[in-house]
């Protein structure tokens, strides 16, 4: 399961380039297309986007560090899950660490709204890795854990 998340999880990384990738090689309209989809889950406002091949990315720079962030936790979960640890300490711990990221975002995105401070790139993208990676290792973690305990009860039920 964990090398289909991670496939599942470079697969999406790619999907975010590919809208510039296409435009960039003249293919409007499927990039078009591609941005249209990605459009239901960001704000994409160009000015708030990284560039790659001269266009945005097809979500904005905090949504694409999340999403990188939700990538590298999956990438460094095996070593955060450490040997021997037992299940319900790691989900508290990463619960932990989902919990304190998200104030930083949420300070960095409300300080802007109301007008008390402008958010820059640095501070989108940093807020989000911090809660693409610690969101990817609590969430990883606890659909393991489902996972394993479908499979033992599917396997009792079979006896």
């Amino acid at each position: 399961m964990y090398q289909v998340t991670l496939i599942t999880a470079l697969i999406w990384m790619l999907a975010l380039l590919a809208p510039p990738w296409l435009m960039a090689g003249g293919r409007i309209v499927w990039a078009l297309v591609g941005y249209e989809l990605f459009s239901i889950i960001c704000h994409q406002l160009p000015e708030r986007s990284w560039r790659i091949f001269g266009f945005p990315l097809a979500v904005c720079s905090r949504c694409t560090a999340i999403y990188f962030g939700g990538l590298l936790g999956l990438l460094i979960y095996p070593l955060t899950a450490g040997i021997g640890a037992k299940s319900v300490e790691y989900a508290a711990r990463s619960r932990r660490w989902l919990l304190w990221s998200l104030p930083p975002m949420l300070f960095d995105f409300g300080l802007d709204w109301i007008g008390v401070m402008k958010n820059t790139f640095l501070t989108r993208t940093l807020t989000g890795l911090l809660v693409g990676m610690a969101g990817a290792l609590h969430l990883y973690h606890l659909l393991a854990v489902a996972l394993t305990e479908w499979r033992g009860a599917d396997s009792r039920r079979n006896v």
